[in-house]
């Protein structure tokens, strides 16, 4: 009998992986995984972020990757209970596809019809993604992530619900033209005072501010209120870092009204140019009110101007709200996309 070999022949060898999902809850601090864990979730972001669970995904021994999912008390999105899912990191593609078919099978169980993510519980935490770059160095405060990660949750059936933009101009002295001022602008502007937060007084101020960004952003994507004392705990930092002059408050009849947050790029501060970041802009609900945003935002280039910075940053605007016509109106460049990924689980 002849027997008939082919050169070379091989039986392709399929690779086996243990894998394994194990709650955060489960692991020993001497366990092998807790340094990890110590080192890409510490404690202190849990403790802050108060997920509902946490789950780690183990492969061949060690971490590929995590997530925390949020479902109790979340808001709701065009009528569809919301479960979050944050504190995201996947190894690989073959990882994130297992990360995200875990989280999303949970969160179904949980009787959410819709998952959003990436999301640390609510957006006054961290959330977005980083999903289209020019290059430019990350400014002081900007979410930073791996550019695979957008392709994770596309790849799983994901798809974005939101986007943001970030852009950036030269400073303008004349950011607002008052002979172009809106029709809609109240004449009651007349009568509010802009002042520079006081240092002294900083965590009254931040009491201050809390309340006007409860009632500004109150109606904003996936808004959920938090505690005045996480509020505070969160943005107490801030204090090291903030030129008074450029942190403004906007008070009628010495009852502060309007905020903005603006501060200077550290991140970046060895470069030849001096750039602010403007964050956060809010007012009071208040139809009276009508153009105190651009008013602030014009008070802001004008003394950034004056300490010298010859660039400023409008930062992580939603793009279809009246900060990315600021932008657009005045030539600002955009540098950076971030978007929200959300998946039906009514399937």
């Amino acid at each position: 009998m002849n027997s008939r070999t082919t050169k070379n022949s091989t039986t392709p060898t399929r690779v086996t992986r243990k894998t394994e999902l194990v709650r955060l809850t489960e692991l020993r601090a001497a366990d092998t995984h807790a340094s990890f864990m110590k080192q890409h979730l510490p404690q202190a972001s849990i403790d802050a972020d108060l997920p509902d669970e946490t789950w780690i995904f183990v492969e061949d021994g060690k971490i590929a990757g995590h997530f925390s999912l949020w479902y109790c008390d979340t808001p709701d999105l065009n009528g569809q209970s919301v479960g979050f899912i944050g504190h995201y990191f996947a190894a690989n593609r073959r990882v994130a596809t297992d990360v995200l078919a875990s989280a999303t099978k949970l969160l179904k169980q949980y009787g959410c019809e819709l998952a959003i993510g990436p999301v640390d519980g609510n957006t006054w935490r961290r959330y977005r993604l980083v999903c289209g770059t020019t290059g430019v160095k990350s400014f002081l405060m900007e979410p930073e992530n791996p550019m695979e990660f957008p392709g994770h949750f596309i790849d799983s059936g994901f798809e974005s619900v939101a986007t943001y933009s970030s852009s950036i101009l030269e400073v303008k002295p004349d950011f607002l033209d008052k002979s172009k001022l809106s029709s809609n602008d109240s004449s009651m502007l007349d009568q509010v005072s802009i002042r520079s937060i006081d240092m002294n007084r900083f965590e009254q101020e931040l009491h201050s501010i809390y309340g006007i960004a409860c009632d500004a952003f109150s109606d904003a994507f996936l808004y959920a209120e938090i505690s005045e004392l996480e509020f505070i705990t969160r943005y107490r930092h801030l204090r090291s870092v903030v030129n008074p002059d450029l942190v403004l408050i906007a008070e009628y009849d010495n009852h502060p009204v309007g905020f903005m947050l603006a501060i200077p790029d550290l991140a970046n501060s060895n470069s030849d140019t001096k750039t602010v970041v403007a964050k956060t802009i809010g007012r009071v609900k208040d139809d009276r009110l009508n153009g105190l945003g651009r008013r602030l935002m014009a008070e802001c280039h004008a003394r950034a101007d004056k300490m010298g910075f010859t660039n400023m940053i409008h930062a992580l605007y939603k793009d279809d709200n009246s900060s990315s016509t600021y932008s657009t109106m005045h030539g600002a460049h955009v540098f950076r996309k971030y978007a929200v990924y959300g998946k039906g689980l009514w399937q």
